[in-house]
């Protein structure tokens, strides 16, 4: 019977051996199912994200204008006010080569949008119009002939990001006579806002406020912050 027990602890080793391999075989085929399963369903967020900004940021243009009010207690409360809707860059300029310019430099996402001249010449007289444009009272003034006082505002167009990537541009528009304030390292805590969307806004403002500090000394053509009277 000595053949015999060889024949089974043989055959007995090779199952636990077969049973081991199957056992390791399952867990690479389970981690790499996982992983394949990720993968794919990383790759599934990304196109829905690039399909959702290319439909929402293809050249969409936001004005936004900040309405800043100080308190008693030193803190700034801030209102941003959407000034005339959307426009798309088309909408704007009606210039396909100035668009196509636009477009490439603001999808890097650097902050300040300039653009080489004369392109950032006709960018920021199309962006200015646009904001003189929707001064009815204004227009109607000048068709009846009466005279109306006139109000600085500063125009900047932006392409920082905010709690969503919805627009290509903001053109932030804001009273001159803050730039002062907002130049301090402070303002940035001591600016509140209750909608959640604009939480970032008071360090775009304070960066703004600095830029001036410069822009204001440049020539009007090449300035990235225009000061515009309606």
């Amino acid at each position: 019977m000595g053949w015999w027990e060889t024949l089974l602890d043989f055959a007995e080793l090779h199952v636990r051996l077969f049973q081991a391999i199957a056992a390791v075989v399952s867990i690479l085929i389970g981690g790499c199912g996982f992983l394949i399963g990720r993968y794919f369903r990383f790759r599934d967020e990304q196109r829905r994200r690039q399909a959702h900004n290319r439909l929402e940021n293809h050249g969409v243009v936001v004005f936004e204008a900040h309405n800043l009010i100080m308190n008693p207690i030193g803190s700034i409360d801030l209102k941003v006010v959407s000034w005339g809707g959307k426009y798309t860059l088309s909408q704007l300029f009606h210039d396909p080569l100035l668009e196509a310019k636009i477009r490439e430099t603001a999808s890097r996402r650097e902050g300040f949008l300039t653009l080489p001249q004369p392109s950032h010449k006709l960018m920021m007289i199309g962006m200015s119009e646009a904001i003189d444009g929707n001064d009815y009272e204004r227009n109607v003034a000048h068709i009846k002939g009466r005279e109306r006082t006139y109000d600085d505002v500063l125009v900047c167009p932006v392409t920082w990001s905010g709690t969503r990537e919805a627009h290509l541009i903001r053109v932030i528009i804001i009273d001159p006579d803050w730039m002062e304030i907002l130049a301090q390292p402070s303002v940035v805590e001591r600016i509140r806002t209750s909608d959640p969307r604009h939480v970032r806004r008071s360090k775009w403002l304070h960066d703004i406020a600095i830029r001036w500090q410069t822009e204001q000394h440049v020539p009007w053509e090449t300035a990235c912050i225009w000061k515009v009277s309606l």
